[in-house]
């Protein structure tokens, strides 16, 4: 057996060593796209600070591979500085090697929404919010507790009007 496939064993066999295989990817993926990024948009640590309401010290941190564990609200505010998304999914181990594989911060980019032209299609994306039941309240506090309001986006975002009201089973991606 070869040293690959012992370590694969290993994964297979063991959660602890999946968790620290786990960790110790996330742990120099999100760092090092936090950095290309920023450095991307031609931003100091102190301006990305300022855009995430952050300390500069924190995003130095932020950006140090292995020093800091990223809370989801963290990453949501980072995402909103640079105006991306942030998809955060269970993936199979193959997708998250294949990720690690092919991650080369020189190249890496996203673009802001202004420039994201699927987003900023005319066509348009219309996105429904909805009402959240009581039991659920405290976990999205965000979505409106009366009613939800669905919107077209056109024009890059720069306009949201609301379209029509939505039901609590309408919280979906709604095409064109």
């Amino acid at each position: 057996m070869n040293a690959k496939s012992k370590i694969l064993s290993k994964l297979v066999k063991s959660r602890v060593l999946r968790e620290a295989y786990i960790r110790s990817k996330v742990s120099v993926l999100l760092p090092s796209q936090i950095r290309s990024l920023r450095l991307r948009r031609g931003w100091t640590q102190g301006q990305l600070a300022e855009k995430a309401d952050m300390k500069q010290a924190r995003i130095s941190t932020l950006e140090k591979i292995g020093e800091s564990s990223f809370s989801i609200e963290t990453l949501i505010r980072l995402a909103a500085s640079f105006g991306a998304g942030l998809a955060v999914q269970f993936v199979p181990m193959s997708e998250m090697l294949d990720w690690e594989n092919s991650f080369e911060p020189d190249s890496f980019n996203v673009p802001s929404i202004e420039n994201d032209e699927a987003f900023c299609s005319p066509e348009g994306v219309r996105i429904a919010t909805s009402t959240v039941d009581a039991p659920y309240r405290p976990f999205y506090p965000a979505i409106p507790a009366a009613s939800g309001a669905l919107f077209e986006v056109r024009e890059c975002a720069s306009n949201l009007t609301p379209i029509s009201h939505a039901s609590i089973d309408q919280f979906s991606v709604v095409e064109g």
